[in-house]
Protein backbone atom coordinates (compact mmCIF):
# COMPACT_ATOMS: atom_id res chain seq x y z
CA UNK A 1 0.00 0.00 0.00
CA UNK A 2 2.57 2.85 1.01
CA UNK A 3 4.05 2.05 -2.89
CA UNK A 4 0.84 2.43 -4.38
CA UNK A 5 -0.10 5.97 -2.00
CA UNK A 6 3.43 7.14 -3.78
CA UNK A 7 2.14 6.13 -7.25
CA UNK A 8 -1.18 7.91 -6.53
CA UNK A 9 0.41 11.38 -5.24
CA UNK A 10 2.64 11.59 -8.00
CA UNK A 11 -0.39 11.03 -10.24
CA UNK A 12 -2.16 13.65 -8.22
CA UNK A 13 0.29 16.04 -8.16
CA UNK A 14 0.56 16.08 -11.55
CA UNK A 15 -3.01 15.96 -12.99
CA UNK A 16 -3.97 19.42 -13.25
CA UNK A 17 -0.73 20.13 -15.19
CA UNK A 18 -0.90 16.85 -17.69
CA UNK A 19 -4.52 15.75 -17.16
CA UNK A 20 -5.04 12.99 -19.64
CA UNK A 21 -1.51 10.88 -19.13
CA UNK A 22 -2.10 10.85 -15.17
CA UNK A 23 -5.46 9.76 -15.44
CA UNK A 24 -4.80 7.10 -17.92
CA UNK A 25 -1.98 5.96 -15.69
CA UNK A 26 -4.29 6.43 -12.05
CA UNK A 27 -7.39 4.37 -13.65
CA UNK A 28 -4.88 1.45 -14.45
CA UNK A 29 -2.91 1.88 -11.22
CA UNK A 30 -6.32 1.16 -9.21
CA UNK A 31 -7.04 -2.27 -11.59
CA UNK A 32 -9.51 -0.64 -13.81
CA UNK A 33 -9.74 -1.50 -17.38
CA UNK A 34 -9.14 2.04 -19.02
CA UNK A 35 -11.28 3.17 -21.78
CA UNK A 36 -11.53 7.16 -22.37
CA UNK A 37 -14.72 6.42 -24.46
CA UNK A 38 -16.71 9.74 -24.86
CA UNK A 39 -20.78 9.24 -23.24
CA UNK A 40 -22.20 12.59 -23.93
CA UNK A 41 -24.67 10.44 -25.50
CA UNK A 42 -26.59 9.64 -21.99
CA UNK A 43 -27.63 13.40 -22.24
CA UNK A 44 -29.84 12.79 -25.15
CA UNK A 45 -33.14 12.62 -22.49
CA UNK A 46 -32.04 15.56 -20.15
CA UNK A 47 -33.30 18.74 -19.87
CA UNK A 48 -31.75 21.76 -21.72
CA UNK A 49 -30.84 23.36 -18.17
CA UNK A 50 -29.67 19.86 -17.13
CA UNK A 51 -27.48 19.78 -20.55
CA UNK A 52 -26.00 23.33 -20.14
CA UNK A 53 -23.74 21.73 -17.12
CA UNK A 54 -21.81 19.90 -18.64
CA UNK A 55 -19.19 20.11 -21.12
CA UNK A 56 -18.14 16.55 -21.50
CA UNK A 57 -18.81 13.18 -20.17
CA UNK A 58 -15.99 10.53 -20.38
CA UNK A 59 -16.27 6.72 -19.42
CA UNK A 60 -12.47 6.73 -17.98
CA UNK A 61 -12.48 2.97 -17.28
CA UNK A 62 -15.02 0.11 -15.88
CA UNK A 63 -14.60 -3.08 -13.96
CA UNK A 64 -16.53 -5.98 -15.10
CA UNK A 65 -18.58 -3.69 -17.13
CA UNK A 66 -20.61 -3.13 -14.63
CA UNK A 67 -18.55 -0.74 -12.36
CA UNK A 68 -17.53 2.68 -14.16
CA UNK A 69 -15.65 5.52 -13.72
CA UNK A 70 -16.99 8.90 -15.81
CA UNK A 71 -14.91 11.90 -15.90
CA UNK A 72 -17.53 14.57 -15.93
CA UNK A 73 -16.23 18.29 -17.09
CA UNK A 74 -18.35 20.84 -16.18
CA UNK A 75 -19.23 24.20 -17.85
CA UNK A 76 -18.50 26.00 -14.83
CA UNK A 77 -14.97 27.33 -13.61
CA UNK A 78 -16.75 26.75 -9.78
CA UNK A 79 -17.64 22.91 -9.10
CA UNK A 80 -20.94 23.23 -7.54
CA UNK A 81 -22.42 20.53 -5.49
CA UNK A 82 -25.86 20.91 -6.44
CA UNK A 83 -25.22 20.23 -9.90
CA UNK A 84 -22.99 17.36 -8.91
CA UNK A 85 -25.20 15.85 -7.10
CA UNK A 86 -28.36 16.17 -10.18
CA UNK A 87 -25.60 14.54 -12.50
CA UNK A 88 -24.38 11.48 -10.48
CA UNK A 89 -28.58 11.10 -9.97
CA UNK A 90 -28.44 10.85 -13.85
CA UNK A 91 -25.78 9.06 -14.49
CA UNK A 92 -27.02 5.96 -11.69
CA UNK A 93 -30.20 5.91 -13.67
CA UNK A 94 -28.14 4.03 -16.27
CA UNK A 95 -25.06 2.78 -14.38
CA UNK A 96 -25.75 2.71 -11.02
CA UNK A 97 -22.47 1.27 -9.76
CA UNK A 98 -20.11 4.08 -10.76
CA UNK A 99 -17.34 6.98 -9.38
CA UNK A 100 -17.65 10.50 -11.18
CA UNK A 101 -14.67 12.60 -11.05
CA UNK A 102 -15.38 16.05 -11.66
CA UNK A 103 -13.60 19.00 -13.40
CA UNK A 104 -14.35 22.41 -13.90
CA UNK A 105 -14.38 24.00 -17.35
CA UNK A 106 -10.59 24.33 -17.57
CA UNK A 107 -10.08 21.42 -15.34
CA UNK A 108 -7.61 23.22 -12.44
CA UNK A 109 -10.55 22.19 -9.69
CA UNK A 110 -11.05 18.72 -9.57
CA UNK A 111 -13.49 16.32 -7.53
CA UNK A 112 -13.49 12.81 -7.03
CA UNK A 113 -17.70 12.36 -6.00
CA UNK A 114 -19.29 9.79 -4.42
CA UNK A 115 -22.80 9.56 -3.27
CA UNK A 116 -24.47 7.09 -0.36
CA UNK A 117 -28.12 6.47 0.25
CA UNK A 118 -28.80 5.78 3.56
CA UNK A 119 -31.90 4.62 5.09
CA UNK A 120 -33.32 7.09 7.37
CA UNK A 121 -36.64 6.82 7.91
CA UNK A 122 -39.83 4.87 7.27
CA UNK A 123 -42.02 5.98 4.16
CA UNK A 124 -45.73 7.43 5.02
CA UNK A 125 -47.31 4.02 3.35
CA UNK A 126 -44.50 1.88 6.16
CA UNK A 127 -43.45 -0.01 2.49
CA UNK A 128 -40.55 1.15 1.66
CA UNK A 129 -37.89 3.18 3.93
CA UNK A 130 -36.97 6.81 2.73
CA UNK A 131 -33.36 7.66 1.95
CA UNK A 132 -31.27 10.06 2.48
CA UNK A 133 -28.87 10.80 0.32
CA UNK A 134 -24.72 11.80 1.20
CA UNK A 135 -22.79 13.62 -1.51
CA UNK A 136 -19.16 13.24 -0.22
CA UNK A 137 -15.98 15.42 -2.08
CA UNK A 138 -12.46 14.62 -2.07
CA UNK A 139 -11.09 17.90 -3.72
CA UNK A 140 -7.56 18.33 -5.72
CA UNK A 141 -6.37 21.60 -6.42
CA UNK A 142 -3.42 23.65 -6.10
CA UNK A 143 -4.45 24.70 -2.95
CA UNK A 144 -5.38 21.89 -1.13
CA UNK A 145 -2.86 19.08 0.83
CA UNK A 146 -3.16 15.73 -1.11
CA UNK A 147 -2.57 13.24 2.17
CA UNK A 148 -6.11 12.66 3.19
CA UNK A 149 -7.03 12.60 -0.76
CA UNK A 150 -3.78 10.11 -1.52
CA UNK A 151 -4.87 7.65 1.41
CA UNK A 152 -8.80 7.29 0.46
CA UNK A 153 -8.22 7.43 -3.09
CA UNK A 154 -6.09 4.06 -2.78
CA UNK A 155 -8.39 2.30 -1.15
CA UNK A 156 -10.50 2.41 -4.59
CA UNK A 157 -7.57 -0.36 -5.92
CA UNK A 158 -9.73 -3.35 -7.04
CA UNK A 159 -8.48 -6.50 -5.17
CA UNK A 160 -6.04 -8.41 -7.22
CA UNK A 161 -8.33 -11.69 -6.32
CA UNK A 162 -11.03 -9.65 -7.86
CA UNK A 163 -14.25 -8.77 -6.87
CA UNK A 164 -18.65 -8.44 -7.50
CA UNK A 165 -18.99 -4.73 -8.61
CA UNK A 166 -21.52 -5.09 -5.30
CA UNK A 167 -18.64 -5.48 -3.20
CA UNK A 168 -16.96 -2.68 -5.35
CA UNK A 169 -19.20 -0.24 -4.60
CA UNK A 170 -19.46 -0.80 -0.88
CA UNK A 171 -15.62 -0.47 -0.81
CA UNK A 172 -15.79 3.01 -2.34
CA UNK A 173 -18.28 3.86 0.08
CA UNK A 174 -16.03 3.01 2.59
CA UNK A 175 -13.15 4.44 1.28
CA UNK A 176 -15.62 8.10 1.33
CA UNK A 177 -16.06 7.82 4.56
CA UNK A 178 -15.65 10.74 6.58
CA UNK A 179 -16.14 9.41 9.78
CA UNK A 180 -13.13 6.87 9.24
CA UNK A 181 -11.25 9.95 8.35
CA UNK A 182 -12.39 12.35 11.10
CA UNK A 183 -11.37 9.25 13.76
CA UNK A 184 -8.05 9.15 12.19
CA UNK A 185 -7.31 12.60 12.46
CA UNK A 186 -8.07 12.74 16.08
CA UNK A 187 -6.08 9.31 16.45
CA UNK A 188 -3.07 11.35 15.19
CA UNK A 189 -3.68 14.54 16.62
CA UNK A 190 -3.96 12.84 20.00
CA UNK A 191 -0.68 10.71 19.68
CA UNK A 192 1.32 13.74 18.02
CA UNK A 193 -0.39 16.03 21.44
CA UNK A 194 0.70 13.60 23.73
CA UNK A 195 4.21 13.67 23.03
CA UNK A 196 4.42 17.29 22.54
CA UNK A 197 3.28 17.62 25.53
CA UNK A 198 5.23 14.82 27.58
CA UNK A 199 8.55 16.60 26.22
CA UNK A 200 7.40 20.13 27.41
CA UNK A 201 6.69 18.53 30.93
CA UNK A 202 10.36 16.91 30.50
CA UNK A 203 11.21 20.67 29.82
CA UNK A 204 9.02 22.64 32.73
CA UNK A 205 8.78 19.97 35.57
CA UNK A 206 5.40 20.72 35.53
CA UNK A 207 2.73 19.45 33.91
CA UNK A 208 -0.55 20.98 34.52
CA UNK A 209 1.28 23.96 32.65
CA UNK A 210 2.52 22.02 29.79
CA UNK A 211 -1.15 20.45 28.89
CA UNK A 212 -2.56 23.86 29.16
CA UNK A 213 -0.15 25.63 26.89
CA UNK A 214 -0.38 22.27 24.48
CA UNK A 215 -3.74 22.90 24.07
CA UNK A 216 -3.68 26.83 23.39
CA UNK A 217 -0.72 25.93 21.20
CA UNK A 218 -2.34 23.80 18.96
CA UNK A 219 -6.22 25.77 19.19
CA UNK A 220 -4.16 28.17 17.84
CA UNK A 221 -2.52 25.94 15.32
CA UNK A 222 -5.38 24.54 13.63
CA UNK A 223 -6.85 28.41 13.69
CA UNK A 224 -4.08 29.50 11.36
CA UNK A 225 -4.52 26.27 9.52
CA UNK A 226 -7.99 27.11 8.49
CA UNK A 227 -7.12 30.83 7.34
CA UNK A 228 -3.97 29.83 5.21
CA UNK A 229 -6.13 27.52 3.52
CA UNK A 230 -8.64 30.18 2.82
CA UNK A 231 -5.33 32.24 1.48
CA UNK A 232 -6.14 35.22 3.84
CA UNK A 233 -2.31 34.72 5.05
CA UNK A 234 -0.39 36.64 1.49
CA UNK A 235 -2.31 34.76 -0.31
CA UNK A 236 0.09 31.99 0.52
CA UNK A 237 -1.80 28.46 1.15
CA UNK A 238 1.32 26.90 2.50
CA UNK A 239 2.43 30.03 5.07
CA UNK A 240 3.02 27.70 8.08
CA UNK A 241 5.68 25.70 5.87
CA UNK A 242 6.88 29.10 4.84
CA UNK A 243 7.27 30.92 7.79
CA UNK A 244 9.45 28.06 9.60
CA UNK A 245 11.18 27.65 6.60
CA UNK A 246 12.22 31.64 7.23
CA UNK A 247 12.45 31.05 10.58
CA UNK A 248 14.91 28.28 10.20
CA UNK A 249 17.12 30.62 7.55
CA UNK A 250 17.10 34.08 9.79
CA UNK A 251 18.89 30.95 12.86
CA UNK A 252 21.22 30.31 10.48
CA UNK A 253 22.56 33.97 9.57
Amino acid sequence: MPNLQHTIEQRLQNLIINKDRELTDLIEDLGYEYDNESYLFITSQWSENQKYIVNNITRLGYYDDDFHIFWVQLNSVKLNKSDQRTLINLINRKFPYNLCIFSNSDDTIWDFVNIKAVKSEESDDDKEPKKRQYLRRIRIDQGERLRTAVERISLLKVPEAGIHHFELQQRHDDAFDVEAVTDQFFDDFTKVFSNFRKHLAELSNDGDWAHAYGLQFFNRLIFVYFIQKKRWLGDDSEFIQSYWESYLKAQQT
